[in-house]
């Protein structure tokens, strides 16, 4: 070999290495280790190939390649590669590779690659790849990737990549162990442990371990584990074990175990294990697991499976299966199947299923299938199937099926099917099927099919085929079919079918009619009344003998009284008809014909007695003529008195939901009389039914009227 041969000064080094082996030919491939320097083009091929070297263009491709070397254009492929390097164009392609290398445009490809580095723009791929690094251009590619870096531009891909890396810069890692240590940077990682352990700034992650150990910042992670342990930030994570632990910020959680343990922020959740032990703020969770466990208020919403879960308060609002759950107060709203749930409070709504559930309390509604279910208080209201349910009181209204159920007192209204239900008081109406119910009084009024039940007093009035019922007093009215039943009295007035009204103020009129007693009056069908201030008028009529006292009157003078008894059981007085028992009223024809065969007897009488018997017939004449014009004062004291009676019944108030009343005095010619009138209107004012009642010298006149309105 001739040493002495010059290179030229600006060859490459892999020029003048192929420069050399084309001199020296068949001879190089028989000798191997070469050294050649001629002023530092340094190159060494073989054994201990470079050696010192101490820079310029360095080259070595073999055993223990480039050595010592302190700079410059390195270059060293093979066994223990690159060796002590400091700086320059290092690159090392094998084995050892790279080793200490110290900076520069350092690339180290294969077995121990990269080696300890210290800067600037590195890359390695393969084996033992990167190595110790510290910072600058780092890319590694391989088996052992990244190594322990600190940071700068960093991407490793595969097996061990990202490794321990270290405050901040761009670290991205993709496969395997992934993003390994890390502690903050652009981070990104897409693989088997992906993030690995973070700690901050604009993570990504997806896939296997995803997100890792995170700590905070720009938090995505989609797959397997999904978000991992992250602690805060912009958080979003979509699959497999989603969100992870979270701790708070922007929150979302698409699928499998979707929102995780959360604490907090913007949350929403969709799917599979939903919304997960959240923590509050805006959380809404559709479906499986939704809304999960949520506690201490914020905006839950939560639609669909095991809907709101066990939440603790906030706006709720739910949708479906086993909708609103457990609850504990707030704006509640929920909408089917198991609907709200155990409730407690707040401004409840429930439709459907087993709708409105225990709640205890607020401003109820409910309306359909188990509808109110079993409340406590507020203003219920529940429109159907199992109605009202258990309720315990407030301002309750039910229309339907099962309706007002349990009730106990307040507003009570229902209509329909199982209608008013248990009650017990207060301003109860009740419309149809087995209406009134339990009732139990206050401002009683019931229309229909069972009508008032079993009441027991207050202003009562019920219309229609088992009326009124048990009644036990007060104002009562009613009105058809079973009409007034047991009663117990007060103001009654019972008016058709089984009527009744049983005494004070008594009126019955029609069908069964009755009254018994106090200020009786009966008129019509099986009337009866049996005396107090009787009065009985027409069909069956009865009473016989109502008042009367130190009587003797015919043609009066001396004693009398009375204050009872009208009854026309055997009647007429029609246009009036001429009487035909002891009992009958004398009409005026009646009269004439008397008057006329008594001056007939006394013109015959005188005749034929003349002289002596003409005193006598004056006499005769006279007593007839008293007796009639006796007969005709007292048919026309009475005419004005029923007259004055009429007068005196003044028409009481028209006022919805009440009691009316009115009393007056009338007065016609010779005759005066004293009248009353009660009145109950409807609670929607279309229709009122009156009783008037009008007393005079002569007797009582009775009104009895119904008005209303027709659509």
């Amino acid at each position: 070999m001739k040493k002495n041969k010059r290179m030229p000064r600006g060859a490459s080094l892999l020029g003048a290495s192929l420069a050399l082996a084309a001199i020296c030919g068949p001879a190089l491939a028989q000798t191997v280790p070469v050294v050649w320097d001629p002023a530092k083009a340094n190159l060494g091929v073989g054994t201990d190939a470079g050696t010192t070297v101490g820079g310029s263009n360095n080259t070595a491709v073999g055993t223990k390649a480039g050595t010592k070397v302190t700079g410059d254009d390195n270059l060293a492929v093979g066994q223990n590669a690159g060796a002590g390097v400091t700086g320059s164009n290092n690159q090392a392609i094998g084995e050892g590779a790279g080793n200490t290398v110290n900076g520069s445009g350092n690339q180290a490809i294969g077995q121990n690659a990269g080696n300890n580095v210290t800067g600037p723009t590195n890359q390695a791929i393969g084996q033992g790849a990167g190595n110790n690094v510290t910072g600058t251009s780092d890319i590694s590619i391989g088996l052992g990737a990244g190594n322990n870096v600190s940071t700068n531009w960093n991407l490793a891909i595969g097996n061990n990549a990202g490794t321990n890396v270290s405050g901040g810069n761009a670290n991205v890692g993709i496969g395997f162990e992934s993003g390994q240590n890390v502690k903050g940077g652009w981070n990104q990682s897409i693989g088997r442990s992906a993030g690995d352990n973070v700690t901050g700034d604009h993570n990504n992650a997806t896939g296997f371990h995803a997100g890792s150990g995170v700590t905070g910042s720009d938090n995505n992670a989609t797959g397997t584990n999904a978000g991992m342990t992250v602690t805060g930030s912009n958080n979003n994570a979509m699959g497999n074990g989603a969100g992870s632990k979270v701790t708070g910020s922007d929150n979302t959680g698409i699928g499998t175990n979707a929102g995780s343990n959360v604490t907090g922020s913007n949350n929403v959740s969709l799917g599979e294990g939903a919304g997960n032990n959240v923590g509050t703020n805006w959380n809404l969770a559709i479906g499986e697991g939704a809304g999960s466990n949520v506690s201490g208020k914020n905006a839950n919403q939560a639609i669909g499976y095991y809907a709101g879960t066990n939440v603790n308060g906030g706006w709720n609002q739910t949708m479906g299966r086993s909708s609103g759950q457990n609850v504990t107060g707030d704006y509640n709203n929920s909408t089917g199947y198991a609907a709200g749930s155990n409730v407690t409070g707040s401004r409840n709504d429930a439709t459907g299923q087993n709708a409105g559930q225990n709640v205890t309390g607020n401003d109820n509604e409910a309306y359909g299938t188990g509808a109110g279910s079993n409340v406590k208080g507020n203003g219920n209201q529940a429109y159907g199937t199992g109605a009202g349910n258990n309720v315990n009181g407030s301002n309750n209204l039910s229309m339907g099926q099962g309706s007002g159920a349990g009730v106990t007192g307040v507003g009570n209204q229902a209509s329909g099917m199982q209608a008013g239900a248990g009650v017990s008081g207060n301003n109860n109406i009740a419309t149809g099927q087995a209406a009134g119910g339990g009732v139990q009084g206050s401002n009683n009024v019931a229309s229909g099919t069972m009508a008032g039940q079993a009441v027991s007093g207050n202003s009562n009035l019920a219309q229609g085929n088992s009326a009124g019922q048990h009644v036990r007093g007060n104002d009562n009215i009613a009105i058809g079919s079973g009409s007034g039943a047991y009663v117990s009295a007060n103001q009654t007035a019972s008016i058709g079918a089984g009527a009744r009204a049983s005494a004070d103020n008594s009126l019955a009129i029609g069908t069964n009619a009755q009254a018994f007693e106090d200020s009786g009056v009966a008129i019509g069908n099986g009337a009866v009344v049996n005396h107090a201030n009787s009065v009985a008028l027409g069909a069956g009529s009865a009473t016989t003998r109502g008042a009367l006292n130190n009587y003797t009157a015919i043609g009066m003078a001396g004693v009398q009284s009375s204050m009872g008894e009208v009854a026309l059981g055997n009647r007429q007085i029609t246009g009036v008809a001429p009487g035909s028992a002891p009992t009958d009223a004398t009409n005026v024809g009646q009269v004439q014909g008397m008057v006329k065969e008594g001056v007939s007897q006394a013109n015959a009488y005188t005749d034929t007695v003349a002289a002596q018997g003409l005193p006598v017939g004056r006499a005769y004449t006279d007593l007839t003529a008293a007796r009639l014009q006796s007969q005709i004062d007292d048919t026309a004291r009475r005419a004005y008195a029923g007259i004055a009676s009429v007068a005196a019944m003044e028409a009481a108030p028209m006022v919805p939901g009440k009691i009316s009343y009115a009393v007056g005095l009338g007065n016609y010619r010779s005759e005066s009389a004293i009248g009353g009138s009660l009145r109950h209107t409807s609670q929607d004012g279309r229709y009122s039914v009156t009783l008037g009642v009008g007393a005079s010298s002569s007797g009582v006149v009775t009104r009895v009227a119904l008005t209303g309105v027709f659509d």
